[in-house]
């Protein structure tokens, strides 16, 4: 489930699409999640929560800097400015499962 907000008075219209993930191997218990978010309204919005029915999920965010490479869960959520298309992608913005069983 996706659960967003709106900040603006306009309303936003959201779409998720093409949600994917790669396939964890034996032992493994976390995974990330990548899908496209769409805006298509005049108001912007935020995606505050984030949650699956067998593990818990969360927000974050990927960032490399000197060669070290950073994630962070994003606890003010992601901002979907209108009207705007993006993508939580490998290396960027993303859907952290853990405990997947």
């Amino acid at each position: 489930m996706l659960a967003c907000s709106a900040g603006d008075e306009s309303p936003a219209e959201i779409a998720a699409s093409n949600g994917w993930t790669r396939e964890i191997g034996p032992g493994q218990s976390t995974a990330a999640v990548y899908l496209t978010i769409a805006n298509s309204g005049e108001g912007g919005d935020r995606l505050v929560r984030v949650e699956a029915a067998q593990a818990d999920a969360t927000l974050h965010s990927s960032s490399s800097a000197d060669g070290v490479a950073r994630m962070r869960r994003l606890d003010g959520g992601h901002h979907i400015p209108p009207p705007s298309t993006g993508e939580l992608k490998p290396g960027g913005t993303h859907i952290m499962l853990s405990g997947v069983e």
